[in-house]
């Protein structure tokens, strides 16, 4: 199956199943560092506002065999059906800032490879990042709705971007805590037996190798902003009495472990090239470059030259 025949099953599917109540459209979005994607905007007389689903996630799971054409239209149809809407009262009340000014939220980007999303949002830089700035609006199981606040937002509130970070370095700690853990520990969760990751946990158990850390948040979703929670670095260097080599593993989780002298980091900003060009899709890159968080300024410093950041998209 074409992903153009999956589009035109899904969509004839929806109007066979739910007939004139609904209305479809897909739309072309902008993502992450350029990435584009499909996506699914359906509307029902008497909602202000439904979710929005991206369909290549299914078509990915089709291909791979995990699910046929009918059972992502299922899916995708408990979803709708199950979904609960933004009332009207919740959308006027997103114009009164002194009712939205705990929901604003922070996350990391790419400079470089964003220049129309930050044409469009306040945001503040940081080293080769950008701080960009979104609205939690509510939260169902796993699944969460947001939106990024743009310059036209910022400019019916009056708020600076300045305003914006001092109440989302607030807000995000509160709502997406920070989560640290040994390498072993993921790997442990990825794969619960023992025998297949015995010899990966052994290796980072050598004593001549320095531990690894991933640093995430509670969510695991742009998890890479935990970085910038108030003293989390100093805690974490203070814990490991040593300053702190920084990967940017992706824009959900940064990697960490014990800097000395001697730290390596051309070779692990070459690793994280790599990584970022072989197996991390475009949209979830974050840098290509390595960081030092030094205990004695408190600051996180670009060690590194690496290579412009410029991802392919799976399956595109």
């Amino acid at each position: 199956m074409s992903y153009d025949e999956f589009l035109d099953t899904i969509l004839s599917g929806f109007t066979k199943r739910l007939g004139e109540d609904y209305q479809f459209h897909i739309h072309i979005l902008p993502r992450n560092n350029g990435a584009m994607t499909d996506a699914l905007f359906f509307s029902r007389p008497g909602q202000s506002a439904m979710p929005v689903v991206s369909l290549r996630p299914y078509y990915e799971r089709i291909c791979g065999g995990e699910i046929t054409a009918d059972q992502a239209l299922e899916e995708i149809l408990s979803l709708i059906c199950h979904s609960s809407p933004l009332q009207a009262d919740e959308i006027t009340g997103l114009e009164d800032f002194d009712r939205i000014r705990e929901r604003i939220m922070f996350r990391l980007i790419h400079t470089e490879s964003n220049p129309a999303i930050l044409a469009d949002v306040p945001h503040i830089p940081f080293l080769d990042l950008s701080i960009v700035f979104y609205l939690f609006l509510k939260r169902r199981g796993k699944a969460q709705m947001t939106t990024i606040i743009r310059n036209i937002h910022a400019g019916k509130w009056g708020v600076t971007a300045a305003d914006l970070w001092t109440l989302a370095r607030k807000n995000t700690p509160r709502e997406y805590p920070a989560r640290v853990m040994p390498m072993q520990d993921v790997l442990r969760q990825l794969v619960p037996s023992p025998s297949d990751i015995s010899t990966a946990v052994t290796a980072l158990d050598r004593p001549d190798r320095s531990p690894l850390y991933v640093a995430t948040n509670q969510s695991g979703l742009y998890g890479s902003a935990c970085i910038l929670y108030p003293d989390m670095l100093r805690e974490i260097a203070g814990r490991l009495d040593s300053d702190l080599a920084l990967l940017p593993s992706s824009v959900h989780e940064i990697l960490i472990l014990p800097a000395d002298p001697d730290t390596p980091y051309q070779e692990l900003s070459q690793m994280v090239t790599s990584i970022n060009r072989e197996q991390v899709d475009c949209e979830d890159q974050l840098s290509n470059q390595v960081y030092l968080y030094r205990r004695d300024d408190r600051l996180v410093h670009v060690m590194t030259n690496g290579p412009k950041l410029v991802g392919q998209a799976k399956n595109a």
